[in-house]
């Protein structure tokens, strides 16, 4: 990967981050979310971002412009997205991801999202699923409730199962317990 130097500049009452590429030059395009303005390349965003993609190679104005404003999102977590597209640096599994989830699926951005799912664990898939099930991201979604399903039994007796929204637990039919071969009646009992 190119080496990314990052310039943070506070200006008046709005601060500019550019993402300075050795390969690519210098940023050709301005996205401004909240009172901040990134610049940034083009092409980076263009090839993680679909939503990036059709704007820029439409001829839409923001194409002729080279200025996108980015409304409804927080300018820290658009901040954690470049960070993580030009450096490569992780995403933390924390009060951040929620919005981090959000932006990637709006702005339809598959290594940001493929990269969450690949951080999938046991500790985590609950919480996952549901942000996975409020922001419509189906790949996400499905890889935890297959994950559930597959410690079905861990999972029920645990707390966090307690999290799911009732429609969450009866709904989904990947959460359902994988068929365990019961020899008697007794058994059963024994599970549960």
């Amino acid at each position: 990967m190119a080496t990314t130097t990052t310039d943070s500049r506070l200006r008046g009452n709005s601060y500019e981050i550019s993402y300075i590429n050795r390969v690519q030059g210098d940023p050709d395009l301005e996205v401004k979310v909240e009172d901040c303005t990134f610049h940034v390349h083009k092409t980076v965003l263009m090839e993680t971002s679909d939503y990036f993609r059709a704007m820029l190679e439409s001829g839409m104005r923001e194409s002729r412009e080279n200025s996108v404003q980015l409304h409804g999102f927080a300018a820290e977590i658009f901040q954690v997205v470049l960070d993580f597209l030009y450096e490569s640096k992780p995403i933390k599994m924390d009060d951040k991801l929620a919005g981090v989830l959000e932006i990637a699926q709006f702005l339809q951005m598959p290594p940001i999202l493929d990269y969450i799912k690949s951080k999938l664990s046991c500790e985590n898939c609950v919480h996952l699923y549901m942000l996975a099930d409020t922001y419509a991201i189906r790949d996400l979604k499905e890889a935890a409730a297959h994950l559930m399903g597959d410690n079905y039994l861990k999972f029920l007796r645990s707390e966090v199962f307690e999290e799911l929204r009732e429609e969450q637990r009866e709904v989904e039919d990947a959460i359902q317990a994988p068929e365990v071969p019961v020899r008697s009646e007794h058994g059963v009992c024994d599970v549960a």
